[in-house]
């Protein structure tokens, strides 16, 4: 199903109420949705390029410097990424000058981001790398043969936002 101005809206919402309650109230989000826009591609799975199209695309349309963050929100079926986001700021060339930006982009036809599945998980994620977060992982150690084996996983904290299990509250 094609993702409607009314569901972008709702699933920012979602995560704008995650980073109130994670922040104590001093984060929140507001902003504008734009598009649709066509991609002049019937398929690619090329994140980079998403981007700088999706940018151009929007870029008659947008005043860039009035804005922190960008979320492009594109159907990219079958390439094997939820999202991806810019740890921190980055600089982007528009219409209105460099403007530097987090800018998230977000797999909507993807499993873990259907509107019937976990937006919050995946939109907040990736708003979370803007925000200068990298991935919470954890240590996790086990003895076999009274041999302690031990290993860390970058990626698995299941307690955490940035974890990717689940949409619960930042490590301090």
């Amino acid at each position: 199903r094609n993702l409607s101005k009314s569901d972008a809206e709702s699933a920012i919402m979602k995560a704008s109420n995650y980073y109130v309650e994670n922040s104590y109230g001093k984060t929140w989000m507001t902003g504008d949705v734009f598009g649709e826009y066509a991609l002049p591609i019937n398929v690619t799975c090329d994140q980079y390029w998403i981007i700088t199209e999706a940018l151009k695309l929007a870029d008659a349309d947008v005043y860039f410097p009035n804005y922190s963050q960008v979320m492009i929100i594109v159907p990219a079926d079958g390439c094997g990424w939820s999202g991806s986001g810019t740890i921190g700021d980055t600089s982007v060339l528009t219409l209105d000058g460099t403007v530097k930006v987090g800018i998230s982009w977000i797999n909507w036809t993807s499993n873990t981001i259907s509107i019937y599945k976990r937006p919050l998980l995946v939109i907040g994620h990736e708003l979370g790398h803007n925000f200068s977060n990298w991935h919470a992982g954890y240590y996790f150690c086990q003895t076999s043969n009274a041999v302690d084996y031990c290993f860390i996983d970058f990626y698995d904290d299941r307690y955490d936002i940035m974890g990717n299990r689940n949409a619960w509250h930042f490590n301090a």
